[in-house]
């Protein structure tokens, strides 16, 4: 048994009490304050994984839409096509005389009958009269429905030349047909700037 009254056991157990102090003046300054720094490390990293997580799922998110969006690309080009900028007179005077030579077909007027203006496209119309038969005339109109372009066919009147006396005859048709044709441009508001989204970008 120790005895607490001897000058040399109460020296060596102030000793251990100031070392016990020191240990845990020690513990209290840097274990704690590092265990603060572990703790704050973990919070930061934490919010850094949710950060980088949502940057991953935007990134993927953008990847979709810039592969939607070629996909449309690829769609939107051939419709394009069929309502172009602009409609060149020539160009459907051409087509139009091609389809009626390739059906035995004549066209032999064609006169322009204005515009009309719509939100996205014009329509332009032009009367058409052709000298035809009923067979030809219909291989024609499935001709004219494969245009590169779109147009529109209506107001029909077929007659044959007993009921058109002063109507010009031509040799192995037997009917006058007009008809208006409507061909469609895209207004320069509607065009827009379609460009391939880089994937890498």
């Amino acid at each position: 048994m120790i005895d607490i009254k001897d000058p040399k056991n109460q020296k060596l157990i102030l000793v251990i009490i100031g070392f016990l102090l020191i240990a845990y003046g020690w513990y209290s300054q840097f274990c704690t304050k590092s265990q603060d720094e572990i703790n704050q490390f973990n919070s930061e990293y934490e919010g850094l994984l949710a950060k980088l997580s949502q940057v991953e799922q935007k990134a993927k998110s953008l990847e979709a839409l810039k592969a939607e969006y070629n996909d449309l690309l690829i769609s939107y080009r051939p419709m394009k096509q069929l309502l172009p900028d602009s409609l060149e007179f020539s160009t459907l005077l051409n087509q139009l005389h091609v389809a009626a030579q390739n059906n035995r077909s004549i066209v032999f007027e064609i006169t322009p009958k204005g515009e009309e203006q719509k939100e996205y496209y014009n329509s332009v119309f032009y009367a058409v009269k052709m000298a035809t038969t009923f067979h030809d005339m219909g291989s024609f109109l499935a001709e004219v429905a494969n245009f590169p372009f779109i147009v529109n066919v209506s107001k029909v009147i077929s007659k044959t030349y007993e009921d058109l006396p002063k109507a010009p005859k031509v040799k192995e048709k037997s009917m006058i047909t007009e008809f208006v044709l409507t061909a469609y441009t895209a207004k320069p508001s509607a065009n827009v700037n379609v460009k391939p989204a880089n994937p890498q970008n």
